[in-house]
């Protein structure tokens, strides 16, 4: 069952997200993680309103930090490697870590919350 919060969409800041511990069975971020700044911050608050074996996934369409084809133009943007998402998710608590690539750099990373 969803939580009556996903019923609508909100714009909110990641860093400091308005729901209560443990609301949600799936959290997902398409194109998005480029510009959370603070990922430590940010994945520990995904990490603290998810419930129990809940998901987060997290799809890139770049993943290589070398390549700025599109760093160059976007101001703010930060392209994240797979082993950097990893690392950062497992420092956050995260559990069952896996990464899928569909080609060199779209990559599908998906994390559990097991506690």
């Amino acid at each position: 069952a969803l939580s009556s919060a996903a019923s609508d969409v909100y714009k909110r800041q990641v860093m400091n997200l308005p729901y209560e511990k443990g609301t949600f069975d799936l959290i997902t971020a398409f194109e998005t993680v480029y510009f959370w700044g603070n990922l430590q911050k940010t994945f520990n608050e995904v990490h603290r309103v998810l419930k129990n074996g809940g998901l987060f996934l997290i799809c890139c369409e770049a993943s290589d930090p070398s390549d700025e084809t599109w760093t160059s133009r976007i101001d703010g943007m930060v392209v994240h490697s797979a082993q950097d998402l990893e690392s950062c998710l497992a420092r956050c608590g995260f559990s069952n870590i896996t990464t899928h690539r569909r080609n060199k750099e779209n990559i599908c990373v998906i994390a559990q919350k097991i506690q």
